[in-house]
C-alpha cells in the first residue's frame, strides 16, 4: 500500500475532530433526522424520550417515531405518590403522542393496569387510526361495557390487532378490516349479533388468538373465514366450571395450524377443516365427565383429517367416559404423526391412558408415535386386559418410528416395548429416553435390547436406541 496515502482510521479520527478540510466539528448533528429516527427505534419507547433533554434539536426528534411502547413499567417507582405521579405523566405523553402529532404510526403498544378512565383510549385509538396505525395491541384495564371508536373496525391501514381487556365489547354495526392479517382478543363477548359481526368482517384474516374469551353472553354463533391459517383457542384455568348452553362452530376450509386448549365450557365443533396439517388438542374437565367425553369426541372429529396431532393425556382421559369409546371416535385416516403430551408440572409417574389403543385403532396412516410414559400396568398386561391382545392395522403396514419417555424398566413398560417389537411389523426406530435412576444400569438396557430383538427375527431391522 502506498504509504503517502492516510490509513481509513487517521481519516475517522481527522472526521471526528473536524480536523479534515471542508468539515464542521459536529459531523453528528449534520446526519439527516431519519438516521436518528433509525437509532432510536432500537431504543425502548422510555429511553427514546429520554433523549429529549440532550439538546434542543432531540428535543422532539422522538415524536417523529414510528413505533411506540407505553406501558406501566415506567411508573414502577417504591412509593405509591411517586408511582400515581409518574402514571398521571405517562398518561398525558401518550396524550401528546396521538392526540398532537402528525407522523404515520407502524406499531402502538399500550399496556396499562392502572386506571386509564374510558374517553382516553377511545381517543387514543382514534388518532391512532388516523395516522394510520398497522399494528395496534391494547391491553387495558377496562372493566365496563367498552366502546372502541368505530373507524377501527373500518381501518384501511390495520395489519395486526390486539385486544386484551377484561370487559364486555360492544361493537359497530358496520364492520371491515379489509386489511387485517392477525387478531388476538381476550374480551367478553356482548351477544351472538356482535360476536358474528366482529369475525365476519376480517375478510382477509390469516391467525386469530381465542384467549380466555367469556361466552357467557353467546348461544350460537357460527365463525366462517376462509382465509384463516392458524387457530389458537385458549381458557385459563379460571374459567367457568359449568357447562355453558352455547354453540360455536369454527368453518376455515384453508386452516392448517390448529392449538385448543379448552375446558369445554362451551360446545366448540369445527367444520371443513380440508386443509389442516397440524393440530394440538387439550381438553380438561372434571365435572359432568360423560358430557365432557361427548364434546371432546365432537371437538375431534372435526380435526379427524389432521395429518400430525399432538394430544394431551388429559385428552384420552376425558374421551375415555365415553361407552363404547371405539364406535364414537373418528377414524384419522390422513394422520402419520402422533404424540401423547404430559403437562410438565404433571407427575412423572402419569401413566400414558389406556384410550391410547382405541386411537390406534382408528389411525390406519400412522408412520410416528410419541408417548410420554408406559400404559399402566393394571390394565395392560397381557393376559389380564384386551389392551396389549389386539393388533392395530397401523402397527402391522405402517408405523415407522416409536419413542417413549421416562422408561423406568418396570414390567408394564417391557411389555409394551415386545409388543411393538413382535407387532410393528416395518418399524425401523424405537427411541427409548431413560428416567435418570434407569438411564446407568446399562446392564438392564442391554438385557431389554437384547429380548427385543429376538422378537424382531423375521421382521424389518430395527434400531433401538437407549437415550
Amino acid at each position: 500500500m502506498d504509504s503517502a496515502l492516510p490509513s481509513p482510521s487517521s481519516k475517522i479520527q481527522k472526521l471526528v475532530k473536524g480536523e479534515d478540510k471542508g468539515e464542521d466539528k459536529d459531523i453528528i448533528s449534520k446526519l439527516p433526522d431519519s438516521i436518528f429516527l433509525y437509532i432510536l427505534s432500537f431504543l425502548p419507547t422510555k429511553d427514546a424520550v429520554r433523549t429529549s433533554i440532550l439538546s434542543t434539536k432531540w428535543r422532539y426528534l422522538w415524536t417523529g417515531m414510528s413505533n411506540f411502547d407505553f406501558n406501566d413499567d415506567l411508573s414502577y417507582k417504591k412509593t405509591k405518590e411517586k408511582n400515581i405521579e409518574l402514571g398521571t405523566c405517562l398518561l398525558k405523553l401518550v396524550d401528546r403522542v396521538l392526540l398532537h402529532d402528525s407522523a404515520h404510526i407502524q406499531k402502538l403498544r399500550l399496556s396499562f393496569d392502572m386506571p386509564v378512565g374510558l374517553i382516553r383510549p377511545y381517543l387514543w385509538v382514534k388518532f391512532a387510526v388516523m395516522r394510520n396505525v398497522q399494528e395496534l395491541d391494547l391491553s387495558l384495564p377496562v372493566n365496563k361495557t367498552f366502546i372502541l371508536h368505530p373507524s377501527l373496525f373500518t381501518s384501511k391501514s390495520l395489519t395486526k390487532l390486539q385486544l386484551f381487556m377484561d370487559c364486555i365489547l360492544k361493537v359497530p354495526s358496520s364492520i371491515c378490516f379489509s386489511a387485517l392479517k392477525m387478531l388476538h382478543i381476550s374480551v367478553t363477548f356482548l351477544d351472538d349479533q356482535s360476536c358474528q359481526q366482529l369475525f365476519s368482517g376480517c375478510p382477509v384474516l390469516q391467525e386469530l388468538v381465542l384467549y380466555s374469551c367469556v361466552y357467557k353472553n353467546i348461544k350460537s354463533v357460527i365463525i366462517s373465514i376462509p382465509t384463516l391459517r392458524r387457530l389458537t383457542i385458549y381458557e385459563c384455568p379460571s374459567a367457568p366450571d359449568d357447562f355453558l348452553n352455547c354453540e360455536i362452530k369454527i368453518y376455515a376450509k384453508n386452516l392448517i395450524s390448529l392449538s385448543c386448549q379448552t375446558y369445554l365450557t362451551v360446545d366448540l365443533s369445527f367444520c371443513n377443516l380440508s386443509s389442516l396439517v397440524d393440530a394440538f388438542v387439550d381438553v380438561i374437565n372434571w365435572n359432568d365427565k360423560l358430557q365432557a367425553a361427548h364434546r371432546a369426541l365432537k371437538l375431534l372429529a372435526g380435526i379427524q383429517g389432521v395429518k400430525s396431532l399432538r394430544i394431551s393425556n388429559e385428552t384420552l382421559f376425558c374421551v375415555s367416559y365415553e361407552e363404547n369409546i371405539r364406535a364414537h371416535l373418528p377414524t384419522f385416516h390422513n394422520l402419520t404423526q402422533l404424540e401423547v403430551y404430559v403437562e410438565p408440572s404433571a407427575d412423572l409417574g402419569e401413566y400414558t391412558d389406556e384410550t391410547l389403543m382405541d386411537i390406534l385403532q382408528k389411525t390406519p396412516s400412522l408412520e410416528s408415535l410419541d408417548i410420554p410414559e408406559g400404559l399402566n400396568p393394571r390394565t395392560c398386561l397381557v393376559g389380564e386386559d384386551w389392551i396389549l391382545n389386539s393388533v392395530s392395522h397401523c402397527l402391522r403396514s405402517c408405523l415407522k418410528e416409536f419413542s417413549i419417555s421416562n422408561f423406568n424398566g418396570e414390567v408394564a413398560e417391557i411389555e409394551l416395548l415386545k409388543y411393538l417389537s413382535k407387532n410393528a411389523t416395518i418399524l425401523e426406530r424405537m427411541r427409548i429416553y431413560s428416567s435418570e435412576t434407569f438411564e446407568a444400569d446399562l446392564k438392564k438396557q442391554e438385557e431389554i435390547n437384547n429380548q427385543l430383538q429376538i422378537l424382531r427375527e423375521g421382521l424389518a431391522s430395527c434400531i433401538i436406541e437407549f437415550l
